[in-house]
């Protein structure tokens, strides 16, 4: 694909703008901790987590939202109210699995959401964001959305770093 400037065009804002507060760490803390009593490494099954803004109490809330769990996928509960609130659809990943697989592609494309994948729940989890606008997938570092928590790395921001060392 090839790019290049187009006169006329008045400058473009390239990120994301909430029009609400940056999704707290805490959010984050409660879902790695749901995953890791859900699962034990010898037992896991992906999750899927749909984060959501709740009007009537002005935050963020989170629920789970899987059915056909397996060891390697899980499918969204389009059924449930939240699906259709959510901006946020995030799920677990095996560890050790730090990419978006072809199913994910194929699961996520059409829609226009926000899609995070958290892997090694049961360690120091590692999670990995990108922007869903139909039928492109953009990487984009945790700190567009929210407070990174503690105990987590953000696997685009360390790439990134690595991609300018280079």
């Amino acid at each position: 694909m090839d790019f290049g400037e187009i006169k006329g065009l008045p400058a473009a804002f390239v990120g994301i703008r909430w029009h609400k507060p940056k999704v707290p760490s805490r959010l984050f803390d409660e879902i790695c901790q749901h995953a890791r009593i859900a699962n034990s490494n010898e037992n896991f099954k992906e999750e899927l987590y749909l984060i959501y803004w709740d009007t009537a109490r002005y935050a963020w809330r989170w629920s789970t939202s899987s059915r056909d769990r397996t060891y390697a996928s899980t499918i969204a509960d389009d059924r449930r109210p939240e699906y259709s609130e959510a901006c946020i659809e995030v799920h677990t990943h095996p560890n050790g699995a730090y990419q978006f697989s072809g199913a994910d592609d194929r699961d996520e494309s059409g829609k226009f959401r926000l899609f995070g994948i958290i892997a090694d729940v049961n360690d120091k989890p590692k999670l990995r964001f990108r922007c869903g606008i139909y039928d492109h997938l953009i990487p984009i570092p945790f700190s567009w959305i929210g407070y990174l928590p503690n105990a987590a790395v953000d696997l685009n921001e360390i790439e990134a770093l690595l991609q300018m060392m280079l």
